[in-house]
């Protein structure tokens, strides 16, 4: 009974979505985090995290897990210094008025400082702007402070920014203090009901990639806290999933092709509270959580498909190895580096071609990656193994959209939502 009160109180006080998260990495998580607070009986750590708020961050600190690079999804902070340049500083001509900005979980500090240097890019003066990043994890707020960033934080085809604010410095390469002293990093959860009570408003929320993690009530909390945080005129930055669930709370999507922003609808109505499951998927997987219960499809399937009745058998060789692929694919994902992850997932995939779970964890690798047609073709081939694979078709969902096919995205949805439900009544699971 110990171990579902446990799962009770992660779900019930903490916010965190089992379902989302995965019961195996939220299993794996929570026997890191008790064996590094010295504890091995299940009832003792249970009262140690009822009791600890500290206990409380470090395991949300262990399940949230980052995946940021310098300016990912350039898109949108090319949007936001265009939108300063030409709506934000002509409406605050004072130049005692400052931007503010905030960016939650900032995780290493790779966004934050992104913001940094893309206001500095386009000549918006120093003065006329403020970043704090918060994030939960002391960890990860000491790196950015330290702001020195291995290789794997610069990705993309234009690292012309590393020439002009970095140098070669430690392991790898140190930020100048130029953008350095222009971001303020703070402790804090924003789970947390109070969190940065009393702070002025937002100009500018940065929040991506937190939701997808999060059950309802996670959700809930964290809306609360941004209506409070951000101005009524601010934008809020979200991952590509995410758009979607914002508009439950009102607000609208900005409606430019790329940037994942949205905000608020206009205050002539209350706004929407979310509704129930209804109409709605269960919230998205990101890269790092993708470590459920694998199947893999019978060798002899051929060009026949999958067959449709129940999960094929997996002999013990490869289901071994599918487990020591996905600890350290995490692993790798947890470090930023996607590109051995997908080096590594190839080499399971080259003797497992028809493993379905491989097939689309690729897609996923891809699709962080922002190769969007190579996470195509593993999506697809997801669906190819097993056409009830309702994660696969929501993620090329997304896909197709941004590649301008909004009919195709819709009908991918609703088919994706018709076999959840289907697998939510099926008493077989």
């Amino acid at each position: 009974m110990t171990q579902k009160r446990l799962e009770w109180f992660l779900e019930h006080e903490l916010g965190l979505s089992t379902q989302a998260i995965g019961r195996d990495t939220m299993a794996r998580a929570i026997n890191a985090h008790k064996r590094a607070c010295g504890l091995e009986e299940v009832g003792d750590y249970f009262e140690h995290l009822v009791t600890s708020l500290q206990a409380r961050d470090q395991l949300i600190a262990r399940v949230v897990v980052p995946e940021t690079w310098f300016f990912r999804n350039r898109k949108s902070f090319d949007f936001m210094t265009h939108y300063v340049k030409t709506q934000w500083q002509p409406a605050h001509p004072k130049s005692a008025q400052a931007l503010r900005i905030l960016s939650v979980p900032c995780s290493s500090g790779e966004e934050p400082y992104s913001a940094a240097m893309a206001l500095l890019d386009g000549k918006v003066p120093p003065k006329r702007f403020s970043i704090d990043g918060v994030d939960i994890s002391e960890r990860l707020l000491q790196r950015a402070e330290g702001a020195v960033y291995g290789r794997e934080s610069f990705r993309g085809a234009d690292l012309s920014f590393q020439d002009r604010y970095f140098e070669p410095g430690g392991s790898g390469y140190r930020l100048g203090s130029k953008v350095r002293r222009m971001v303020r990093f703070t402790k804090g959860n924003i789970l947390d009901d109070r969190f940065m009570a009393g702070e002025p408003g937002y100009d500018i929320v940065f929040c991506r990639n937190l939701l997808i993690y999060l059950n309802a009530s996670g959700k809930k909390t964290v809306f609360a806290v941004i209506d409070r945080l951000l101005k009524t005129d601010g934008i809020l930055f979200l991952g590509h999933a995410e758009r979607e669930i914002a508009t439950k709370y009102g607000f609208i999507p900005i409606p430019s092709p790329g940037v994942f922003a949205c905000r608020r609808a206009p205050r002539h109505a209350e706004p929407p509270q979310p509704k129930g499951g209804e109409g709605r998927l269960p919230p998205l997987r990101l890269l790092q959580k993708a470590v459920e219960p694998i199947q893999a499809a019978p060798a002899d399937q051929g060009a026949q498909g999958p067959s449709p009745a129940g999960k094929p058998p997996q002999g013990d060789g490869v289901l071994h190895e599918e487990h020591v692929l996905f600890d350290r694919v995490k692993e790798l994902a947890d470090e930023g580096s996607l590109s051995s992850a997908c080096t590594l997932c190839q080499e399971f995939l080259q003797k497992n071609p028809s493993h379905i779970q491989a097939n689309f964890l690729m897609g996923l690798i891809h699709e962080a990656l922002e190769e969007n047609d190579r996470a195509e073709a593993f999506f697809n081939k997801t669906l190819y193994l097993d056409p009830s694979h309702h994660d696969a078709m929501t993620h090329l969902a997304f896909i197709v959209e941004k590649q301008g096919h909004p009919d195709k995205a819709s009908h991918l949805r609703k088919r994706a939502l018709r076999v959840y439900r289907e697998q939510q009544t099926d008493p077989r699971g």
